[in-house]
């Protein structure tokens, strides 16, 4: 047996610029060894943050529901400062550690070799969506675009994630997808902090925090929210396969605090909660198609 070769690498991040190099202990090590491979430790000092958004080159072609034609943006951030939240990463017991697993395999077949990363991450991860902005893009000059007049349509919101195992394929992809991520929400799926704000009526609808568990008693009990999932470009698009999200009934869900109006107002409490009981989506596919594809069909 070999011992894995072990690189902790310092990346430069624009938004997030301290990362280090981290050595592993003897324990990690020793928990490596076993096969042949690469592993990769990712450890930034502090929460990994950024600024990302999305340009839609020829932005909406039906002038019936008002568009125009011209290239909007969708950003996830502080919209250049105009907010204090970032799109961000954190780990709320310590640095985030991300290892990356890499091995190759001839696999079966002429066409069957492949490039198989593992990915493990923290059993702690809280998700800042970062205030979500829509806005009118520019023109691209050199490595950047930008945006000019955002408006923000939804505050940001905290999702918290544990026991999540991701596994991604490159070449042939015998797991059936580029992209393979399962695992256990313990204490299942938390989302803080949603609010949508209506610009044309100046309201705003809000939920105090949504839900998601085990309809049925899973691997660690009811309270945690099981998940498989299988992702993969295709011709026409990209596609998602729900395998397995909660148990063979599905899943359970709370809305809780759900609220309407000036939500700046203190007075303005919230209305009640909805609960979900037996959403099954399992089997269920998500397609995103590119727009050649998704006007013709």
């Amino acid at each position: 047996m070999k011992k894995m070769t072990c690189l902790a690498l310092g990346l430069a991040c624009v938004a997030s610029p301290a990362w280090a190099i981290q050595s592993l202990t003897d324990e990690e090590l020793s928990s490596l060894t076993g096969q042949d491979g690469i592993t990769i430790s990712i450890v930034p000092i502090g929460p990994i943050q950024a600024e990302v958004i999305y340009h839609d080159n020829d932005g909406l072609t039906n002038t019936q529901l008002g568009g125009t034609q011209q290239a909007g943006a969708l950003i996830f951030g502080t919209a250049d400062g105009r907010s204090a939240n970032p799109l961000s990463l954190s780990s709320g017991s310590a640095n985030i550690n991300i290892i990356l697993k890499i091995d190759t395999d001839a696999g079966q077949g002429a066409d069957g070799s492949f490039v198989n990363v593992g990915v493990s991450v923290p059993q702690d991860l809280t998700i800042n969506t970062g205030d979500i902005w829509v806005g009118a893009s520019k023109q691209k000059v050199g490595a950047v675009r930008g945006y000019t007049n955002p408006t923000k349509i939804l505050d940001n919101m905290k999702v918290y994630i544990s026991n999540l195992n991701t596994n991604i394929q490159l070449g042939s992809t015998p797991q059936g997808g580029l992209l393979s991520m399962n695992g256990i929400f313990k204490d299942g799926l938390r989302i803080e902090g949603y609010k949508l704000n209506d610009h044309g009526g100046g309201g705003s609808l809000g939920m105090e925090y949504i839900s998601l568990q085990n309809s049925q008693p899973g691997r660690f009990g009811v309270t945690n929210l099981d998940f498989d999932v299988t992702g993969a470009v295709k011709e026409d698009g990209l596609s998602l396969k729900v395998n397995r999200l909660g148990d063979a009934g599905g899943i359970n869900g709370m809305i809780w605090g759900v609220s309407a109006g000036d939500l700046k107002n203190p007075n303005t409490k919230p209305f009640g909660d909805i609960e979900i009981r037996g959403l099954n989506l399992n089997g269920t596919t998500i397609r995103w198609c590119f727009k050649k594809y998704a006007d013709i069909k």
